[in-house]
């Protein structure tokens, strides 16, 4: 994922988690009390198969909803049945000044935000409110750190 290589792996809690593999300092065997069963992993393979979008999607966490507008000189990028970004995306409808409304489904800001960055000043986060709030903060913090020498 994202050009990176990840062991995804099962914690005491049961919760799938993703390691990178150049941040792995060690890896110990599991305790010998007893055995594994692909049907002990199901909802983990699950959530693998159909709702990973990248490596900062959360395992157990209830999906928000973003709605972005792609401005008009991207929009074709976000047209309908055009190429998806990640796999959340779903157009929405295309408005009259040429401009794109798409959805995405996201566990935690940063799972969507750098991709929204990749497109800045064209994507424009119009909900949730929340999500907005936090996107302007960081872009705030970028343009305070131009003026660090």
């Amino acid at each position: 994922m994202d050009n990176n290589w990840y062991l995804a792996f099962i914690d005491d809690e049961e919760k799938l988690r993703f390691a990178r593999i150049s941040f792995i300092d060690k890896v110990d065997y599991a305790s010998n009390s007893g055995s594994f069963q692909k049907v002990s992993v199901q909802k983990q393979m699950q959530f693998l198969e159909s709702s990973v979008q990248n490596s900062l999607t959360l395992y157990g966490v209830t999906p928000h909803t973003a709605t972005i507008k792609a401005m008009p000189n991207i929009a074709k990028y976000f047209d309908e049945n055009m190429k998806i970004f990640l796999s959340s995306q779903k157009f929405q409808k295309k408005l009259e000044d040429g401009s794109v409304l798409f959805t995405l489904s996201y566990t935690q800001e940063l799972e969507i935000l750098p991709f929204i960055q990749k497109w800045m000043p064209d994507l424009i986060i119009l909900e949730p409110k929340e999500l907005k709030k936090a996107y302007n903060e960081k872009l705030s913090t970028a343009i305070a750190n131009l003026n660090i020498p």
